[in-house]
This record gives C-alpha cells, sequence and structure tokens, in this order.
C-alpha cells in the first residue's frame, strides 16, 4: 500500500462514480441506481477499514501517489 511503503513509483486510478456505476451496470446487468447504492456502501464500508486499520483516507488521501491518472474517458479493457 503506497501510504506505508516509501519506495517505488506509485500510480493511482481514478473513475467518478458516474462511471463506475456504469460499468458495474455492464457487468453485473443491475440498475445504475443499483449500481451506485452499492459503490457508496463499498466505498464508505472501504475507507472506514483503512482508516481504523491504518490511520489514512483512503480515496481521500492521495498525497503519496506519484501520478493519479483519470480513468473515465478509457475503456475498461
Amino acid at each position: 500500500m503506497p501510504w506505508l511503503l516509501n519506495e517505488g513509483f506509485k500510480v493511482w486510478l481514478e473513475s467518478s462514480p458516474q462511471v463506475r456505476a456504469k460499468r458495474l451496470v455492464t457487468r453485473d446487468s443491475i440498475s445504475i441506481e443499483e449500481a451506485l447504492k452499492a459503490l457508496n456502501e463499498k466505498d464508505e464500508l472501504t475507507r472506514q477499514i483503512y482508516k481504523g486499520l491504518y490511520g489514512f483516507d483512503l480515496g481521500y488521501d492521495l498525497s503519496p501517489f506519484n501520478i493519479v491518472l483519470a480513468t473515465d474517458e478509457l475503456e475498461p479493457d
């Protein structure tokens, strides 16, 4: 995890909630509303776990990364 290691080149892949949800809709055959709800719940739970265990705010504290790459315009494959 980039927050725990100082060495290496670190890349964060960023995607908007809307694009992530659209990808879930395609993959899981669910509605956009279901996808957004699932993503919000997963992101919040994951954030709380990492904050509690390691003390950093996953998805918000991007300071350890050398580059942040926006993937909204990229195809998943």
